[in-house]
């Protein structure tokens, strides 16, 4: 099902994927709830189930486009993956997963160059990488580039 045309892009500028990090369906349900209390985007269907249930809410939230590791490591590259993903969705929101191989390379070389202005908001998880520096890098793309570091779903700074 896709939003109707009269949600504007804020109600999707925060996308709750944080069902897998959660210690139960109660706790996934009641933290998706809570994210949709602000915003519309959400893969976390046990917490619209809940919204529904509870409090009799119509249709709370709505997914959008997103890969994940295993549909970008099935094309040859990174990149052919990417472009593949934009050409089937080449407007509206999408989520891009970009460190199935080299986040590096993916923010450097094909976000900032081979696919330089089609990218809108990134957030960048912790891990073994300098994401202070990618967050800066990221930031610095002609002042159309919002990114946000985000630490065990909390984010802990923001680069526009």
């Amino acid at each position: 099902m896709q939003p109707p045309p009269l949600f504007g892009e804020i109600d999707f500028k925060l996308h709750d994927f944080g069902a897998r990090g959660t210690s139960s369906a109660e706790s996934a349900g009641v933290g998706g709830m809570a994210h949709l209390v602000n915003f519309k985007g959400t893969d976390t269907g046990v917490g619209l189930q809940t919204a529904i249930e509870h409090y009799g809410a119509a249709m709370p939230g709505f997914s959008i486009p997103a890969t994940e590791h295993s549909t970008v490591t099935t094309h040859p590259t990174e990149l052919e993956a990417f472009k593949h993903f934009l050409d089937l969705h080449p407007t509206g929101i999408i989520a891009c997963v970009s460190d199935s191989y080299d986040i590096r390379n993916a923010v450097a070389n094909l976000w900032a160059k081979e696919l330089k202005g089609q990218i809108l908001f990134v957030a960048l998880h912790e891990g073994i990488v300098d994401y202070e520096a990618i967050g800066r890098r990221l930031a610095g793309w002609a002042g159309h580039v919002s990114v946000l570091i985000v630490q065990r779903g909390t984010v802990v700074k923001r680069y526009s």
